[in-house]
């Protein structure tokens, strides 16, 4: 997946528009645009916000898996679930591992 689907990608998976993005990072809408459409890369202090607001490593929203876009964008889909248990109990927090491990080991 280039830079340009990654973080349209990512984006679009935090409910933010194209101006909202902008907002967040002090730029203007064009910009992401221009990034998203990859007419445009962002300096290193633009990417550092960038991936702050989407909550992502400059170096995954840089260079992401370029591998297999599926195996990307599922890892993102899990990642973005695993950040949500947070704020649960410790309690319920185990429940969700022991039903992870669970699938896990099923043969």
């Amino acid at each position: 997946m280039k830079f340009a689907d990654r973080l349209k990608y990512l984006r679009e998976n935090k409910g933010l528009s194209q101006n909202a993005l902008a907002k967040a990072i002090s730029t203007h809408h064009s910009r992401i645009s221009r990034y998203e459409l990859g007419t445009s890369n962002p300096r290193p202090d633009m990417m550092v916000k960038l991936a702050g607001v989407l909550d992502v490593s400059v170096d995954f929203l840089k260079n992401g898996d370029s591998t297999n876009a599926e195996e990307s964008n599922l890892d993102i889909e899990l990642l973005e679930l695993f950040k949500k248990t947070q704020v649960l109990s410790n309690k319920k927090k185990n429940t969700y591992i022991n039903v992870i491990k669970a699938f896990l080991t099923e043969k």
